[in-house]
């Protein structure tokens, strides 16, 4: 079901679990390991050199508008990030910057549920010297990687936590997965299986976007979380809520909730429904042109991030971290994740750190991380509630001190 795309895609998974060896293949070689073994991410140094090429003959799209628009980045934004990407950004450099900063492992691990193939992941291991260091298992959401966590792995070690930063399957450094069937849930497990494999029989959760909604699955399937943070928490209005809206009996927060949702479904949620109905063809575009799959993302980053300054190599790390393995896998991961929010109510001890977007470019969205606790109480055990008014969508890398400061609160506390 990838069609052509997973020629150029991992191949590990056509391993068997009981004998591991090396694969080589056009991304980079990935070990099979049922065990954690260290390794360094690299990615094929012919891949790199085509994506330079297609960088260097980038052909720009024109809209109506000077400007960025709710239609999209505006034709100078993508122009500029494309010269600065050929003429000064070095992808190699960004690697070994990655190498040097962080420890990276892979493991395979057996499959589960509905994905009976082995799932193999690289993550991110860093371990404190605290001696009662609280195990915490970061998941990430997209358009990201582990590196979404950049800021924050090592304050978080020198805080007393070990710290496993994982890329989800088709993301980043985890290979992709081989067929259909990889879920929310299948994740979830696989994620579980690892750190029980690293020694933690029980752990904390931090999650993010798509992350949250794998996080919820996790603490609904095992008994090995000690507590769920995230900084995303994204419950669906609903007709009961409309209703009530309707005969003015809803709160000023929650009619200021409601309003940024219905705004944010009616004219900024194209993206996720492209990715649910459409991944293939969306990706087919998006493989093809890694300027035009950075300026995809730039342009849901720039929606969400509450104004704050976007930086060239940034956007195109975090372009490269998912257009290398291949667009397909991580934007199909919509059409598993985000359709499964039906998840049973967690007694889980759950905390939540709100967020807010009053400076981002479209105020009809500011109040939509904002949903009022009882709604929060839906699905989960909220034990912890802090509102921040701004801050955007990737708090962890927008306001990395507050952010830090709610997790410590958080699971000190538990």
């Amino acid at each position: 079901m990838i069609l052509n795309l997973s020629s150029a895609l991992f191949a590990s998974s056509a391993l068997a679990l009981s004998m591991p060896r090396d694969v080589k293949n056009p991304v980079y070689e990935f070990p099979s390991s049922l065990t954690p073994v260290p390794i360094e991410v690299k990615f094929d140094n012919n891949l790199i050199d085509e994506m330079i090429q297609k960088v260097c003959s980038y052909r720009p799209s024109k809209g109506f508008d000077e400007g960025w628009s709710d239609e999209g980045p505006s034709e100078g934004t993508i122009s500029e990030l494309s010269s600065f990407w050929a003429d000064q950004y070095d992808w190699r450099a960004t690697q070994k910057e990655i190498n040097d900063n962080f420890t990276h492992y892979a493991i395979t691990v057996p499959g589960n549920r509905d994905y009976q193939e082995p799932i193999p992941l690289h993550f991110v291991h860093h371990r404190s010297d605290a001696a009662n260091a609280t195990p915490l298992l970061l998941v990430h959401g997209w358009p990201s990687t582990h590196l979404e966590w950049a800021k924050v792995i090592e304050p978080l070690t020198q805080k007393g936590y070990h710290v496993v930063a994982v890329d989800l399957p088709g993301f980043g450094f985890s290979p992709v997965p081989t067929k259909s069937g990889m879920g929310p849930r299948e994740m979830g497990g696989a994620f579980d299986a690892l750190m029980v494999k690293l020694g933690y029989d029980k752990y904390g959760l931090v999650s993010t976007d798509l992350g949250w909604i794998v996080g919820m699955w996790m603490v609904a399937d095992s008994s090995n979380i000690i507590g769920h943070f995230t900084d995303f928490y994204w419950p669906e209005v609903t007709q009961d809520d409309l209703a009530r809206q309707a005969k003015n009996e809803t709160t000023p927060e929650e009619n200021a909730w409601i309003n940024s949702s219905v705004a944010w479904a009616n004219s900024h949620s194209a993206y996720s429904e492209l990715h649910v109905q459409k991944p293939l063809a969306a990706a087919l575009p998006m493989a093809d042109s890694p300027v035009g799959f950075a300026g995809w993302m730039w342009d849901l980053t720039r929606t969400a991030n509450d104004g704050y300054p976007l930086e060239f190599h940034d956007t195109i790390t975090d372009a490269l971290m998912l257009w290398f393995p291949g667009p397909f896998a991580n934007i199909r991961s919509y059409r598993t994740i985000y359709t499964m929010r039906n998840f049973p109510r967690t007694e889980v001890p759950t905390g939540f750190s709100a967020w807010g977007f009053p400076d981002g470019p479209f105020p009809e969205i500011k109040d939509i991380n904002y949903a009022p606790k009882h709604v929060l109480e839906r699905a989960a055990n909220l034990v912890f509630y802090k509102r921040h008014e701004k801050g955007g969508h990737f708090p962890a890398k927008t306001e990395p001190v507050l952010w830090l400061a709610d997790v410590e609160e958080f699971f000190s506390g538990l």
